[in-house]
């Protein structure tokens, strides 16, 4: 796939030039998701974790972050993997510091309220499908259901067209009219609010706590899981699973 070679057409009079790599959720030039994941996760992580009152203000957490990275990378044009690495930083650094100020290093008090999970069968069944799906939590439910979500917006529908056109060949899809620097925006914050749910789940779905660089490197697993996926839902679901 050639995600950041460009196709050589004739622009219209006034067409703007646009960055030359691609920055959307699924279909990305590598760099732009490798750095994102990361922080999206770490950050949303330590918000959700907090008072319950300041959930909706940290649900866009992820979002506004990834949306400092886009403007490094596609109006600065700065190295994704350079602008990416000092943005995980500043998450690290900014959760860190707000953790050992306001819980001085110790666990957060427990009593913060958990993303539930979907019984489907009762706890003394101990079955196949009790153990593999009978109480799954909603945040995994709604991750397997964002595969098939992801799938058929990015490869059946004019919108997904559009973010693909968008990453692999920008000049072409701005001169037919597209808005890439629009696209490519919202992809990315798009993204970073996905990644950010990751968190969430990461605290209040499996932990219920929060403590310092809490994600890991998790976000870099699902970096890799979409390249050996080649950059396609299911086949970043299916790396997932191994």
């Amino acid at each position: 796939m050639q995600r950041a070679q460009l196709l050589h057409v004739p622009r219209a009079p006034g067409a703007r030039d646009p960055p030359r790599r691609a920055v959307t959720p699924v279909l990305a030039a590598p760099g732009t998701i490798a750095r994102a994941q990361e922080r999206e996760e770490i950050l949303h992580a330590a918000a959700v974790t907090g008072v319950d009152e300041a959930r909706p203000v940290a649900a866009g957490a992820g979002g506004l972050l990834a949306l400092v990275h886009a403007v490094f990378a596609i109006h600065l044009r700065t190295d994704q993997i350079v602008g990416g690495t000092a943005v995980n930083f500043l998450a690290l650094g900014v959760t860190g510091y707000a953790f050992v100020q306001l819980y001085h290093g110790n666990n957060v008090p427990t009593g913060v309220s958990q993303i539930p999970n979907v019984n489907l069968t009762k706890t003394s069944n101990h079955g196949f499908f009790s153990d593999a799906f009978g109480h799954l939590n909603l945040m995994i439910w709604a991750a397997m259901a964002l595969v098939v979500v992801s799938y058929f917006v990015m490869f059946r529908t004019p919108l997904g067209l559009r973010i693909r056109a968008c990453g692999e060949h920008p000049r072409a899809a701005d001169t037919v009219g597209i808005n890439v620097y629009l696209l490519r925006y919202v992809s990315v914050v798009l993204s970073g609010m996905l990644a950010a749910a990751g968190g969430a789940y990461l605290t209040v779905g499996f932990l219920g706590t929060f403590n310092e660089n809490v994600t890991a490197g998790r976000g870099f697993i699902a970096l890799a899981a979409l390249i050996f996926g080649n950059w396609r839902p299911f086949g970043a679901f299916g790396a997932a699973l191994l």
